[in-house]
């Protein structure tokens, strides 16, 4: 953002966190956004001619995943680009042939910035070398399929007793 290249940024996340979302972009780094649902984007439809993109209205927005896989959105998301997208939780868009990996591929295609958080628990104890295995995989399984040109891979430790 401070570069000049975080403009328009798109926040996906699952709707019971979208407000604590917000706030957190807010107090952590100033960044204001507009919570959007599907009747705040159908309000923006009736503001904008027929013909707009209405995720053209807004610079910075939060939106629930489950409002964005609807398909009703799927041909305005695949017209707008965007500087960044951030999918929270984003274990749960790596099964193929979902509506959320299906959204994943389109909003990928349309960003120069796909980044992906997850604080997802496995089923096995938690180690920090699988945890990287799985991050590994996922970003992998990403540049295959052609979503990202470059991997970066950065490391982060969480201060919660689940990493030490």
């Amino acid at each position: 953002v401070r570069r000049g290249r975080g403009d328009r940024i798109l926040v996906i996340t699952p709707k019971h966190v979208l407000e604590q979302m917000q706030m957190e972009l807010w107090t952590r780094f100033a960044l204001p956004f507009v919570r959007l649902d599907s009747s705040g984007i159908q309000r923006i439809r009736q503001i904008l001619p027929a013909s707009r993109n209405p995720f053209t209205y807004y610079k910075r927005v939060i939106i629930s995943i489950d409002t964005l896989k609807s398909d009703r959105y799927v041909a305005h998301l695949r017209k707008q680009r965007w500087d960044a997208v951030v999918i929270d939780e984003s274990h749960n868009v790596t099964n193929k042939g979902t509506l959320n990996n299906r959204l994943a591929d389109i909003l990928a295609r349309q960003t120069d910035a796909l980044i992906l958080a997850s604080a997802c628990l496995f089923p096995y104890p938690l180690s920090s070398s699988l945890s990287l295995l799985w991050a590994l995989q996922l970003f992998l399984s990403l540049f295959n399929s052609g979503f990202i040109d470059n991997i970066t891979i950065a490391s982060y430790v969480s201060s919660t007793s689940l990493w030490r």
